[in-house]
């Protein structure tokens, strides 16, 4: 995404920081709105607007705070970048997550440091905003050599060991269209999070016909594009619905297709993470709660 072709919307209720970000953004090419208060945010981004990045101080009047109103913003819309803003160190502090991963800056900043902020937030894929998905991406980008995919034999588990918690790999059953997937291996987080060793089961086979559907059409398209899928999903769950200890969960995957000897893509070796946090922004991890589920899916080149 170029500058030009962007839009930010800008919240701040001190007028003279808001003019200084805004002209700041502008002389930078971005198209730029503004709005006060996240009350009057949450309205232009419940129009028709479009709108590619949202910049908030996180202390303002009015009903919704920064926080809850990226919350809001990316529940409404699942590809908004949020960058938020604030003068208090120990909001600073206390999201460490956050101002690690571009998506939080302090007060005062310097117009340089906002145009780049700005730059990276859009710039940034979902799944380069997840360290143990990025890694196994540029991973399997690496083994490709310049082919389509990597094959199944050019993957050594063993050099992925930092993040070997949470890889699995699924092989694919079947010939396009008529596709069915498999776990060869599943990863020792899998294993926890669901308390039962998926290995040799067909994916998706106990869960929902809707869940079922989505799943499988994610390794699908890994296979049949052979390129890399990346999903997010954020759950929410009310009264007795669901275990407890599900509430709020979100899980991120990246879905990354492998090839046999012959050329055909083989298998699949996945990643995929959890998260029952409720404080982050980010669209690529979608944890604002929600009545069913919100998902977020990125092909990636």
């Amino acid at each position: 995404m170029t500058a030009r072709s962007a839009t930010i919307l800008v919240v701040e209720d001190d007028d003279d920081v808001r003019d200084v970000a805004v002209l700041g953004l502008d002389d930078a090419g971005y198209r730029v709105l503004v709005a006060a208060d996240g009350d009057l945010a949450l309205a232009m981004l419940a129009g028709d607007e479009r709108i590619d990045l949202l910049f908030s101080d996180v202390v303002m009047p009015g009903v919704l705070n920064g926080f809850a109103l990226a919350r809001r913003a990316v529940a409404l819309r699942p590809n908004l970048k949020v960058l938020l803003t604030t003068g208090y160190a120990d909001q600073i502090a206390a999201n460490e997550a956050l101002v690690a991963r571009g998506e939080l800056i302090a007060k005062p900043y310097r117009l340089g440091d906002l145009i780049d902020h700005v730059a990276k937030r859009l710039d940034a894929g979902a799944a380069q905003l997840n360290k143990v998905l990025f890694r196994l991406l540029e991973y399997w980008r690496a083994k490709c050599a310049g082919r389509p995919s990597p094959q199944m034999s050019d993957i050594n588990l063993a050099e992925l060991a930092d993040i070997a918690n949470y890889l699995s790999i699924v092989k694919v059953l079947g010939t396009p269209p008529d596709l069915m997937f498999s776990y060869r291996l599943v990863s020792p987080e899998l294993k926890t999070i669901f308390g039962v060793d998926l290995s040799g089961r067909i994916v998706g086979e106990s869960s929902p016909a809707a869940h079922r559907a989505f799943i499988t059409g994610l390794f699908r398209e890994a296979v049949v594009r052979r390129l890399p899928v990346y999903s997010a999903t954020g759950f929410s769950y009310a009264g007795d619905t669901a275990p407890a200890a599900l509430a709020g969960l979100s899980t991120e995957r990246l879905f990354l297709p492998l090839a046999a000897a012959d050329g055909h893509v083989s298998d699949c070796l996945c990643g995929q993470t959890f998260d029952w946090t409720n404080e982050s922004v980010t669209v690529s991890y979608v944890l604002h709660r929600t009545l069913g589920r919100k998902d977020t899916v990125d092909r990636l080149s």
